[in-house]
């Protein structure tokens, strides 16, 4: 049985997905990736992970929609990832 806790990350960055796993595996994470909003949604809703990781600006879904449908099944705990800094943004991303 593994009781590694899962981290999802859903970030098209791949540079930063990379960075990322490469500083949680060795602190004993288990971590998923995935680069778009789509799959990453069918990743957060099939399966349990103790976190997720979201860009906001992902390339086919906004990440505040995607964390919205996300809450509609699952109370994971989501830190937004953006390079947004408007106020709006963030009321937003908090809000959600």
């Amino acid at each position: 049985m593994d009781l590694k806790q899962k981290i999802l990350i859903i970030d098209d960055d791949a540079d930063l997905c990379r960075l990322l796993k490469n500083n949680l595996e060795p602190e004993g994470y288990q971590v998923c990736i995935r680069h778009d909003g789509v799959t990453g949604l069918e990743e957060a809703q099939n399966y349990d992970y103790q976190l997720i990781i979201l860009d906001i600006m992902l390339p086919d879904i906004s990440g505040f929609t995607l964390c919205q449908q996300i809450r509609e099944k699952h109370r994971y705990p989501i830190i937004m990832l953006t390079a947004k800094g408007e106020g709006m943004d963030k009321i937003t991303g908090l809000s959600l």
